[in-house]
């Protein structure tokens, strides 16, 4: 029996599972991580907090897994997020900064002004906004450099520094991952020296970039005996790793994980798709002959953060088991719409500058009324970047597979098939982002032959179809747009208050 040990490393927490060769996760360990914010606009982890909990959730599964032996190993992490490291020693020069940080706003703004942003999608398929990596590495360097460090300086993805440290040296990467930098050129599948020059990053290196099925590394002995010489054989950005674990590896099947953010990934193959603002186009994953698979995707910054700050700072509820039950006390928001741009709004907006906005509020607003309508704000977004990306599709959405934790809410998820009309498929397992991580490692020592093999191991647990009634979706999803356009006025005029 085969077994294949997957590290995911998430925004909020690690999850470290072992996959048999049936595709079905045996052990599992899991465990949070704290995120900083001392200045506002911040969100950074600590590098060595971050490894010294995936190491506590690996040797937590070896445990479980006794004598029986890992053949390989797949990671997938938080895509974005990147720490800057000393190249010669290996040395943490920075925390983590995460993909939440906004502190590259104004910069943002300013190389647009100038007029570089399509320069920029045409070779990244990005937007200059503050979730990628470039703009921040930029600030982060010059804060090093202003305290006195002159020495060289690698821009470290997530899954880089833990197969750095997995290894015991060396800092590589794969497409998926590399291609959300704003330094990587999607058409030529490498990173790109013009991209550096645009961000004032010329002196910064940059981990090595190698196929996302196939050997990467191999364990340093001397971490346990028990993963003496296992090879890394599968590396994928979060994102593509639920991509593939939900079985989505043809051409037009699509995706969408409800997370700390929510993201909607729809697969185009090789065809390399060209969007417009708001909607995204990555590498999907790199293929061992050099060439790439492709997504369209639209990001989502506020999804699962939305009840997390319920929870925490409102009080609306103790515990997130108590969510499907006080929304569904209501049959309806009661006209209240929550707009949650807590850190702006992603696609196909990508809007820093709105602030979260809570519209029709009155006197018989209650608890239920505000819980519901955080549910629907998941599902109107996610309506919102499916209508854009069907733009620029050459085929529409046929079925959305959905994952992440707030997919247990089987309100949510008929919501969201009656919104848009089509049917939302939700798998067996939760974990598919953990399962698409095994998968391309077990493509990448030859576990499973192919794309298509993967596809076979996805197993279906429900799908919502939606409703045959066509008003009701268009006209909430009318107040929905009316309510989303009120927030960005109102931030557009406090805006222009506060610069007067």
């Amino acid at each position: 029996m085969a077994f294949i040990l997957s590290i995911d490393a998430g925004t909020s927490s690690v999850r470290v599972s072992v996959v048999d060769e049936f595709g079905s996760i045996v052990y599992q360990s899991h465990s949070e991580i704290g995120t900083q914010s001392t200045v506002p606009g911040y969100a950074e982890q600590d590098p060595e907090e971050v490894w010294q909990v995936v190491w506590k959730c690996i040797t937590d599964v070896l445990q479980q897994l006794g004598s029986k032996k890992v053949t390989a190993i797949g990671i997938t992490n938080q895509r974005e997020s990147f720490v800057l490291v000393d190249p010669r020693s290996d040395e943490i020069l920075s925390p983590i900064v995460l993909w939440l940080d906004r502190r590259s706003a104004s910069s943002c703004d300013k190389l647009k002004e100038i007029g570089l942003e399509e320069e920029v999608r045409r070779s990244t398929g990005l937007a200059i906004d503050p979730y990628f990596t470039a703009t921040k590495a930029k600030l982060v360097l010059s804060k090093l450099r202003s305290d006195g460090y002159s020495g060289p300086a690698l821009l470290a993805t997530v899954d880089s520094l833990i197969i750095n440290r997995l290894s015991g040296g060396g800092w590589v990467t794969d497409p998926s991952n590399a291609s959300r930098t704003l330094l990587y050129n999607i058409d030529e599948l490498r990173f790109s020296d013009q991209l550096k020059n645009i961000f004032g990053l010329d002196e910064i290196q940059l981990p090595e970039v190698r196929p996302s099925f196939g050997t990467v590394a191999i364990v340093d002995g001397t971490l346990h005996p028990a993963l003496r010489g296992v090879p890394i054989t599968g590396v994928l950005g979060d994102q593509q790793a639920s991509l593939l674990g939900q079985g989505c590896t043809n051409s037009g099947s699509a995706k969408n994980t409800y997370g700390t953010g929510a993201f909607v990934l729809m697969n185009t193959g090789a065809r390399r798709p060209v969007p417009g603002p708001g909607i995204l186009a990555s590498v999907a994953w790199g293929l061992g002959d050099g060439s790439a698979h492709y997504v369209l995707e639209g990001s989502i910054f506020a999804c699962g953060s939305i009840l997390k700050w319920m929870r925490d700072d409102l009080r609306l509820f103790a515990s997130y088991d108590e969510v499907a039950e006080i929304a569904s006390s209501t049959r309806d928001t009661g006209g209240v719409y929550l707009v949650p741009a807590f850190e702006g709004l992603g696609s196909p907006w990508l809007d820093s500058r709105t602030k979260a906005a809570i519209t029709g509020l009155s006197n018989s607003t209650t608890k239920a009324h505000l819980v519901r309508a955080a549910i629907e704000a998941m599902a109107y977004q996610t309506q919102d970047v499916v209508i854009s990306m069907g733009e620029y599709a050459a085929d529409p959405i046929a079925e959305l597979r959905v994952d992440g934790g707030a997919t247990v809410m089987d309100l949510l998820c008929q919501f969201q098939a009656d919104q848009l009309g089509i049917p939302v498929t939700r798998g067996k397992s939760s974990e598919c982002t953990t399962l698409g991580a095994a998968y391309a490692a077990g493509i990448g020592i030859g576990l499973w032959n192919d794309l298509d093999e993967v596809n076979r191991l996805y197993r279906a647990d429900v799908t919502f179809e939606p409703t045959k009634s066509k008003a009701g979706p268009r006209s909430r999803h009318e107040r929905w747009l009316r309510s989303l356009s009120r927030a960005r006025g109102a931030s557009q005029r406090l805006g222009d208050t506060s610069s007067m």
